[in-house]
């Protein structure tokens, strides 16, 4: 990504196995970092591949909502909601107090749900989801 090395987030997902609500809806999950040297611009992005069944409008907003809290609770609080397209997918996205972006879109065809922090004017998430060949 624009030169940047993206690096697997191997103790997240680990952490995130640990969780029993997670592991009971939750099927897969990778977490993946990518950010430039200064620490700038960079971006965390969680896919993940709820279990058959699991993937309701309740489990999809509480997921978003839990992903917030926790982006932005190191980030000033949350901010705005808004929903947006980007690459032609519908996105929810959230803004943080302190400048970071949270950004989900639902694969409905894939079963993929895909959420991403991001901070700085490169806007790392976004063009992680403008480039997404799925």
């Amino acid at each position: 990504m624009a030169g940047l090395d993206v690096a697997e987030l191997a103790a997240a997902e680990q952490e995130a196995v640990g969780d029993p609500d997670l592991g009971r809806n939750v099927a897969r999950i990778v977490t993946a970092f990518v950010g430039d040297p200064a620490g700038a611009n960079w971006a965390y992005a969680a896919v993940v591949a709820p279990r058959a069944g699991a993937a309701t409008d309740e489990f999809l907003g509480d997921w978003r909502q839990s992903f917030d809290a926790s982006a932005c609770a190191r980030a000033g609080g949350i901010g705005d909601h808004s929903t947006t397209n980007v690459g032609g997918r519908d996105v929810y996205a959230t803004s943080c107090a302190s400048g970071v972006t949270t950004y989900h879109v639902w694969l409905r065809l894939r079963g993929l749900l895909i959420s991403i922090s991001s901070f700085g004017a490169a806007q790392l998430g976004k063009q992680v989801l403008e480039g997404l060949r799925l």
